[in-house]
Order: structure tokens, then sequence, then C-alpha cells
């Protein structure tokens, strides 16, 4: 039945009828591979266009109706079923079925026998489909007629472009944006695509007129720039409410990010004016006024709605006619979509809708520029950029001359093209799974290539074969000139991508530096060192490496770059043994007498191999040489008798994970340049323990999962303590460990610097993911980053036993710092404080440096050390750094903490060194916190104070050639030299918590030894 009813048909605008005979045509009489687009402006009616042809124009068989969101789902539904006929005034007979489609009820629904049925899913639940239930998704595409994607222009991925186009179903594509990304997935042909234009709809008075206006308040660049702009709206709000046609109105505030939502939506209701708040982070709010999800209009009576992505799409109001924009949107697309939320016109409602925005916002540029954009010839054209290149040849002469050669122009489509193009002696080396299909990675590589603007220049496919099934992918890059501010010019680059297979190794290498990670990253696994390592040999010369610390406590040294003629020939550093290398340049001495010496550069880190070819090679290097290059490196790294040089012994070693994934600790270690925690409200936060134990808790998905609770603290005001509980969840063919909580990610905040936008700490940790450890059930196995390393225990009894001191008087400590009462004038002797401090003999200070001249407390705030002890006549110093456990013989947590604070303000006994951040507390006056304690504990009368104290310490000490250096660690409840001893001695103890004190205390140890500092460790 192609006939719309008469009563239907009245209540349809002229342009909804031509775009559904439009789509009747291509979806009921093309062939099933080809997709069609209807592009039509918010507000014009693009579910009516979804609803006759899935209810009241139905095809033979069932339609399937996919949408990016889930709550986009839901109004879906309930417009099919219900709401679009009430506004039509036609109901259909019988009732529509119209069913939410999902991973877990996709065997009952395909269980219905109906004849029509209207299936609704997001992309995310086909994507499920598709890669995980393949029986499911082929009987579901045997069911289906047609496919209706609606905005699917948002955020597309190559996975969901698959997943519709193997549906091998006729697919309408249905958008309000005119830039469209679904061309690339899709390739429509220009004839295929219906436009109905912003200008039309206008004209057609469908969709309301515009009127933009510019306010006085600038862009808030700091909280207290809040306060005129909300003033100025409120005063702009008030006149509008007042006006008849505006009574009802509506208006949308579109922020920068979270807390401005937060402080815009407060300052508004204190102005009396019904505002919600909207974002997906705000978690369990106690205010009614700030939500997560996005609310129905209908059902709520708040006038205007603060957000920051939440209402860009999917608000489908008339009563919203008022859109105000606080800070810039630097995508345009975004702006057009946001604006068309306040377009839908109400029934003899001719006011325009209004924006209003911040003064010096390019909002008037951007909308202008959109107006013009939409209506130019060709705009949906997928060939447009295709034919711009052919046009560019054509007016190149035949024969050029460039870098010293005859050029022939090139030719796109020449047979012979994969000969001309040179690809780079490079490429990433990875593990091929059983799940690996070639032909779907390749076609996976097309469509990422044309999602990322490549113009693909071969075969219909993509991509042309070489030997060995070899595959290149040749394409053009449109780009605007990076020194234009507003304007155009295409600037034009040819890039190339290969990939080949050899013995279940796949090497991919793009002159461009694209990675399509998805499919790799899903179907492959990365190389490990010993593995790749095999390239080299015991003769080989690495001339440098980069090196990383995978577990740094506290600010470490992370990474760090070593060259040399020939590093193997150099003595291994202290600090070799607590860093992984992540790559290495080498020189490869030939087997043949007659060969050349390669020069080569493996990347374990990402399993990368290059090559330092010379000239003549390198511009030859076509896809023959490329198979044949990455055939030799896959002998080597496959050979049986091969293996990772002896060199590489004196870093971190790697190793695989282990065969039960067992999950202990999670350590946290956001400690390190300018990431700061705080809560929502922007309280600056702590976790009271680093190092967090796990339990298990694994469910059906089949991935070992584990659970554990962090505890989060003020670091100023009331020590209320937020409790998050978080499930860590490893991946085994990515060996990926993810961290979840929704709870902890809506309420801890993490930012990197002044001015850059705050993250939930888990999705902080997840983007940043060598910013925590899990520590394994195997002792001597820990995880950072995606990889899997192997802790040195070789000698520890020995190596650590020197640095621990047995202080009797430790094992009656109760605290660190005892109870502070304002009156009190030292700290109690059953705490840390008051051990180190107590001047009788069974004092640490009169104990181990009896000759102190000066002694001061610096603890709080940007503190050196709790202590500092100097002796002017021996030409000694010591940084004393205490910690109090919770009553463990062996506590890494504690450890953890203190080592961290050590190797933060190691730096300051370097010659050279920064000065102490509080010197100018450094006198005989200033006081310990609330307290009467003098933090002035010893010091003559002639000594100098604040920075000129400093200075006599850096020249008389520090920077003095006989100068000793200490650093002090002093454990309570933590640390029992004997019990860690005995761990040591017997393999079989050996747990994960000591490995973390073998790990954290040889760290410290190496970094002190490299600048001269000796290291002491008292404990009970």
């Amino acid at each position: 039945m192609n006939t719309l009813p008469k009563p239907l048909e009245a209540k349809l605008w002229d342009h909804q009828k031509k775009a559904i005979a439009f789509s009747i045509r291509l979806l009921r009489h093309e062939q099933p591979s080809t997709a069609s687009l209807i592009r039509m402006p918010t507000g014009t009616g693009k579910t009516g266009v979804i609803a006759v042809l899935s209810v009241a124009l139905p095809p033979p068989k069932w339609t399937l109706v996919l949408t990016p969101w889930a709550n986009l789902c839901a109004q879906l539904i309930g417009d099919l079923r219900e709401r679009f006929w009430n506004i039509s005034e036609w109901r259909p007979s019988p009732a529509p079925r119209v069913l939410r489609l999902l991973p877990s009820n996709v065997d009952e629904v395909l269980g219905k026998e109906d004849a029509h049925v209207v299936l609704v899913a997001t992309f995310t639940t086909l994507i499920s489909l598709f890669k995980r239930y393949r029986s499911s998704y082929d009987a579901l595409a045997a069911r289906l007629s047609q496919v209706l994607v609606d905005e699917g222009h948002y955020e597309p991925a190559v996975e969901w472009g698959q997943a519709v186009k193997q549906l091998n179903v006729p697919t309408l594509l249905l958008t309000a944006t005119p830039y469209r990304n679904d061309l690339k997935l899709f390739r429509v042909l220009p004839e295929h695509i219906f436009h109905y234009t912003h200008e039309d709809a206008e004209r057609d008075q469908i969709i309301r007129s515009l009127t933009l206006q510019e306010m006085k308040a600038p862009e808030p660049r700091r909280p207290s720039d809040l306060t005129p702009w909300c003033a100025e709206f409120n005063t702009f709000w008030t006149v509008l409410r007042k006006t008849k046609h505006s009574r009802d109105a509506r208006a949308i505030v579109c922020c920068g990010d979270m807390a401005t939502v937060k402080s815009v939506t407060k300052r508004l209701r204190v102005l009396g004016i019904n505002a919600v708040g909207i974002h997906d982070r705000f978690g369990k709010e106690k205010e009614t006024w700030l939500k997560q999800d996005t609310p129905d209009p209908r059902s709520v009576d708040f006038d205007v709605w603060v957000h920051q992505n939440k209402l860009t799409e999917g608000l489908d109001d008339k009563r919203f006619r008022v859109l105000a924009i606080l800070n810039r949107i630097r995508n345009d697309r975004k702006l057009i979509q946001q604006i068309g939320r306040i377009l839908r016109r109400q029934t003899r409602d001719s006011n325009p809708a209004i924006v209003l925005y911040s003064s010096t916002l390019p909002i008037k540029r951007s909308w202008n520029n959109y107006r013009a954009f939409e209506t130019q010839p060709g705009l949906n054209d997928p060939f447009r950029y295709r034919n711009l290149l052919h046009g560019l040849l054509s007016a190149q002469p035949d024969m050029e001359y460039f870098d010293g050669q005859f050029r022939r122009r090139f030719e796109p489509g020449e047979p012979s093209l994969k000969n001309e193009i040179r690809l780079l002696p490079s490429a990433v080396v990875r593990t091929v799974l059983n799940s690996f299909d070639w032909d779907q990675c390749s076609a996976f590589i097309s469509d990422f290539l044309q999602l990322d603007d490549c113009i693909l220049l071969g075969p219909a496919l993509g991509y042309e074969t070489g030997a060995d099934d070899a595959r290149l992918w040749t394409y053009a890059m449109f780009s605007n000139s990076p020194v234009l501010i507003s304007g155009s010019q295409y600037e034009i680059r040819l890039g190339a991508m290969a990939a080949v297979s050899h013995n279940k190794l796949l090497f991919l290498t793009d002159t461009e530096g694209r990675y399509p990670d998805v499919y790799v990253n899903e179907h492959t696994r990365k190389l490990n060192q010993s593995d790749l390592g095999k390239v080299l040999t015991e003769k080989s010369v690495p001339h440098g490496v980069s090196l990383q610390n995978p577990w740094p406590a506290g600010p470490s040294i992370k990474r760090s770059t070593i060259s040399s003629s020939d590093l193997a020939a150099t003595s291994p550093q202290l600090t070799d043994s607590i860093f992984m290398c992540m790559n290495v340049r080498a020189t490869v001495p030939p087997e043949r007498v007659t060969d050349s010496p390669r020069r080569h550069y493996l990347g374990f880190s990402r399993g990368r191999i290059s090559e330092q070819l010379y000239a003549v090679d390198r511009n030859e290097f076509s896809l023959d040489q490329f198979v044949s290059w990455t055939k030799d490196f896959a002998a080597l790294i496959r050979s049986q008798r091969r293996r990772l040089p002896e060199f590489f012994q004196r870093y971190l070693a790697p190793a695989e994970p282990p065969m039960t994934i067992q999950a202990t600790y999670l350590v946290l270690n956001i400690f390190e340049g300018d990431a700061e925690m705080m809560d929502e409200a922007g309280n600056a936060l702590w976790p009271k323990e680093t190092i967090i134990k796990l339990s298990v808790d694994n469910d059906d998905s089949g991935n070992p999962r584990f659970r554990g609770t962090v505890i989060f603290c003020r670091l100023v005001g009331p020590q209320q303590e937020q409790h998050y509980t978080f499930a860590l969840v490893y991946h085994s063919k990515t060996n990926r460990f993810i961290v979840q909580g929704e709870r902890w990610n809506a309420g801890v905040f993490v930012t990197e610097g002044e001015g850059k936008e705050s993250h939930g700490a888990v999705s902080f940790l997840n983007n940043n993911d060598e910013q925590f450890t899990v520590a394994m059930r195997e002792p001597d196995i820990f995880y950072n980053a995606q990889s899997f390393y192997k802790i040195d225990y070789s000698f520890a009894e020995d190596r650590l036993g020197g640095l621990l001191t047995t202080e009797s008087v430790l094992e009656t400590v109760t605290s660190e710092k005892g109870q502070q009462r304002a009156k009190q004038r030292s700290w109690v002797k059953s705490s840390l404080f008051g051990v180190i401090d107590w001047r009788n003999e069974d004092g640490l200070i009169a104990t181990h440096f009896p000759d102190a001249d000066f002694v001061f407390c610096d603890d709080l705030g940007k503190e050196i050390a709790d202590f500092v002890c100097v002796s002017f006549r021996h030409r000694r110093i010591s940084l004393i750094h205490a910690k109090h456990g919770d009553e463990n013989q062996v506590s890494a947590s504690a450890l953890h903490v203190v080592v961290a604070q050590a190797l933060k303000n190691l730096g300051v006994l370097a010659r050279s060194g920064p000065k102490p951040p509080e010197i100018a507390r450094w006198n005989r006056k200033a006081l310990w916190s609330t307290t009467k304690v003098l933090r002035w504990r010893r010091g003559t009368a002639t000594l100098p104070e604040g920075e000129v104290l400093w200075e006599k310490i850096r020249s008389d000490v520090l920077d003095h050639p006989d100068g000793k250096k200490e650093v002090w660690l002093v454990l309570g409840a933590s640390l029992s030299k004997d019990s860690l001893l005995e761990q040591l001695r017997n393999q079989n103890q050996w747990t994960p918590v000591s490995g973390q004190v073998v790990y954290l205390l040889s760290s410290l140890n190496a970094n002190c030894s490299q600048l001269q500092v000796d290291l002491r460790v008292f404990c009970d």
C-alpha cells in the first residue's frame, strides 16, 4: 500500500509528502544495497516521515528505526504508538506494534509472528548484535524490509555503519544537519538525496525565523563574571515573559562545563527564575532542580533549562523559543543543532526565536555562514571532492620537473597505481587472533578512512591487492589552510595505508599516521617485547632508548631518554631496574660480508618496527618492497632460535598476563604535575588510602571483575569521608583493565591545570591509565598502562636489609601526630612526631642526629619534609618524613604515600635545587597548625631566619663538596623489618604487598643514590 489515507494526507506538509514519495520509490523499488538521504531542518517533521513510512504505509516485512541514544528511542516509541497519530487526527488500524529492541530481548522479539512490526533501537544495540550475537543479527536482517536511521550524523562510527550496511536492507538516513558524515559510510548517490533547506522551511512558515541579540556582558572567564551575565539575562527574561505571546515561553542556556551549569542554575533561581540544571555528571543531587537525565518537558514546569551538551538534540517542545549562549561553542555544527531546539513553530505564532549571546562570541558570523552553506549547489554531493581532485589533475601538464626528476602526471585510476605509491619502512606489528577476518578488516579500514575525510582513489572496494594478498589504500585528503581564521582554501595531500599478514602477524603502515584502532585492537593483540626484540641480535649496537617508570610513586622521573654510541658498552645506571624500555634505536650488523648494516627502531609500547633505509631504497619502497620487508621481519619474530638481547635485562622485565587474572589491589597514583582532585563544589580532595584492596566480583560477562571502595576526604574544612564503590574489569582480548563507577565519576573530579576542564575521576583514570597500577595475586607481577611487569626480587633481602633500622620505641606509637590541642607546646611521645622530636636519649633525632644545630618542623601546606635537621659543623642535612599505618606488619599503602612525599621533595637536596615553598615561616615564632607548638625546634640565637637561613644551608651543606645529604622515612605500625625480611627469604611467603614494598623502596633508593643522598628507613 503506497497511497496515503486522505485524512492523514491533509495533515501533512507538502515537503513531507514529497519526502515520503521520494522514500517510497527508493526503499521499495531500488536494490537492497542502496542508501538514501533526507535532509530536513529541525522542526519540519522528520518524525512524521518516519511514522508514515513505518506505520501508515508499511513495507512487506518489518521496519528497524535506529537512533543514537536511549532517550530518543523512548521518545520515538511514544511518537509512533500514540503522539503523532493524536496530532494527525488519523489512527492506524490495527494499532501499530512498536517494540524496543535490546540484546537481552532480541530472541523474544524475533519470535513474534506479526506481519508488520516497528523495532526501535540504539546504534549500540545493533553493534552489539552485529559483533556478539551474529545468529540473532542474521535472523533480524531476514525479517526486515527497511532501515530508517534518525540523527545518524551524531558521532558516526565505522562499526555502526558496517552493522547497518551488512543487514543488506534498503536504508534511509534522516538528518537535520547539512554536513553529512553518513555520506562517507554509505556512499549515497546524488540522485538519492532529498534536501529541504532552512530557507525553504522559513519561507513556508514551517519553522520560526531567528533574531540574534548580542549581550553587553562578555563571555565569563571567572565565576565572579557570572553575576553580571545572569543579571542581564534576568532583565531580558523578565521583559520577554510580560509579552502576551511569550508567557509560556521557555529558554535554553548553553554553558561550557558542568561547574558553570550548576552555578548559573543556582544564580538564576536566586533571581526568581524557575531554572533547572542538566548534566550527565551530576549524579544523585539533593536539589530537585539539578538533574542527570533530561526530563520530559511535558511533565515538568521549569522555564529555563541550563546545560552543556544534553539539550543539543532530542528536545522537541515548541515552547522553547529562546537560546542563551554563555560560552563559545567551537563546533558550528553543534551550534546549528542547538539553535534548532528553538525553531519549532506553534500554530499562529509568527514571532521569531531569539538567540541571546555573550558579547564577542562569533554567533552571527557562524549563523550567516550556515545559511549560505546549506543553499549552495551540490551541498550533499559525495563526489564533490573527488571531482575537484580530477579537475586539478586535468589542469596539470602531462610532465613536470620536481625534486630533481622529470615526472609524469599522477593518474588515480591507472592499473599500476600500487607501483606509484611510496610507503614508509615503518609498521605496527600485531599478533592476529582467531576472530580476525582479512576481508572484514579491509572493509573496516575502507570505512575508517572515508569517515576520516579521506577520498579513496583505488577500485570499488577501496583497496588494491599485491603479493601475499597485501592490501593498499591510496587516498586524498582535503583540509583547510591553517593560516585562515574564518576563510576557506583547500589544501590537498595524498596518503596511503598498507597491510599484510605473515605467520599470524599483521603489519600495518600509513603515511599519515592513521591507525584503525577499533577493529585492530579487538581482533589482534600487541606483540610483546620478547618477540619484537628478536629483530635484534646480541651483536646489535643500541644507540638510544626511551625509558618509562610504570609505577612512579609521586613526582619521580616518569620518562627519560638515553643516548650513546653503544649503550650496551656503558655501565647500567642505578635506576635502570625500575624503568621499562619503551623503544630502542640500534644498528644490526650484516649477516653476510656483502650486506650493509641495518638501522632499526623498535617501539615496544605499541609494537612498531621501523628501518632507516638508504635514500635509493627509501625512494622506491612500494607495496612489493613492503611485503618483502615485512616477510623478513615476520620470520625473525617467529624464529624459535632467536632471543631478546641480554642488554634489555638491565631494565624492568615485561611479563605475560597471568593464566588466571586475580587483581588484589588498585594503586592510585594521581600525584604528578598539576593534577588536582576536587568535589563538585570545588573543595580539594585527597584519597584516604592510595592502595585499595579488591575483592572478586565476577558477573555473566565472562570478564574478570573486581570490586573495591575508595575513600576521599577534604584537605581543609570538615573531614567528612565520601565512600565510592567501583568495579575493575579486565578485558583479556586487549590486556586492559577498565575502571567503572558512576558515583565516583560524578563525585570526584580531576583537573590538570588552571583553565582546563575537569573530568570525572573514573574517566580520567581510564584515559590516563598510567595513573593507576594493579597489584596481582602473583607477588612479583603488577599491571600498568595495558602491560604486565615483573618485580625484581633478586637480592631484595640484601638490598633492603641495609636500608632498614629497627627502633623499638616505634612499637609503642599509636598515631602520627597525636590529638591536636590549642594549648599544647609539644607532641605526645606516643606519636611519631613525638618520637622524632623527643630530646631524651630514645628520641630519633637525639639518637641518630645528636649534633644537630638546627631542627625545624615544616609539616602542613607545601612542606619539603615533616622535619628538617641540619648540622653546619658536620655539613649534614636530613629530610624526615613520617607516616603511621594501620597496624600492618607490611603496609604498602602507608609506604606509597610517604615514598611519594619523599620523591616529591628530593629535588630540594640537589645542587641549585629550589628553595622551600613555605620558607617565609622558617622563623622562631611560627606555630605548628592551631597549637602553641613552635616549628623552630632547635637553633642557636645567631642563626638567621627565612631565605637567609636557607642560603646558609645551601652554601654550607647542600652545595658543599663535603656535604652529606639524607632522607629518613619514619614508619609506625606500617612496616616490620623482621616480617619483611622473613617474607623475602621465603618465596612461598611473597605477597602482592611485599612486592609493592620491594618496588617502592628500590625506586626511592635508586633516585636518592643518583643525587648522592643516603636513604634510611626507621621501623619497628
